[in-house]
């Protein structure tokens, strides 16, 4: 099944941010139901994860804003560092 442009941005390993701490189940379960409502555009990604003695709501970005190229200064080949200036 060919993937559509919307898929092909989709980058796996971006981090998790929790969105909720609750103490059962069904409570986080209502929280991310009413995440993935309010989230129109669909722009969001949102799960629930087990901890030890309670559940959290996850939330990340679907699609990865493009980066853009840093630009670096270069030195100059003949400058002269100030340390041996000073001597």
């Amino acid at each position: 099944m060919p993937k559509t442009k919307e898929e092909e941005k989709e980058v796996q390993g971006r981090p998790w941010k929790n969105a909720a701490f609750c103490t059962t189940f069904d409570e986080a379960d209502k929280r991310r139901n009413k995440l993935i409502k309010e989230d129109k555009e669909g722009k969001f990604q949102v799960k629930v994860k087990k901890l030890s003695d309670r559940f959290v709501v996850k939330i990340r970005n679907k699609f990865v804003e493009e980066k853009k190229d840093k630009k670096t200064r270069k030195r100059k080949k003949n400058a002269v560092r100030r340390s041996n200036s000073a001597s």
